[in-house]
């Protein structure tokens, strides 16, 4: 038998369908969805390259290896990568 306390990990799906794991007590307490909260990337959904492409056009691709655009969570202000200049 598991309980609303208890600390199993289990599978869910948002509304938005993405499927992720987590602990029983933290869903119970509130706990959501870690992509549509921002905390974990989803290639096409929230990383940097598709909600914001002109900022990932300069994204400096040396400097940033091995992450690439699509590697990011869109406001990620933990990974602040560094950016090729502009051209002009």
């Amino acid at each position: 038998m598991v309980t609303a306390g208890s600390g199993r990990k289990a599978y869910w799906q948002c509304p938005r369908e993405h499927a992720f794991e987590a602990v029983i007590v933290k869903r119970v307490s509130g706990s959501g969805c870690p992509i549509c909260a921002n905390r974990k990337v989803l290639a096409g959904f929230n990383d940097l390259a598709t909600r914001h492409p002109e900022i990932a056009a300069d994204w400096h691709p040396t400097k940033n290896a091995p992450l690439a655009p699509v590697d990011v969570v869109a406001g990620n202000l933990a990974c602040a990568p560094a950016v090729s200049p502009p051209t002009m």
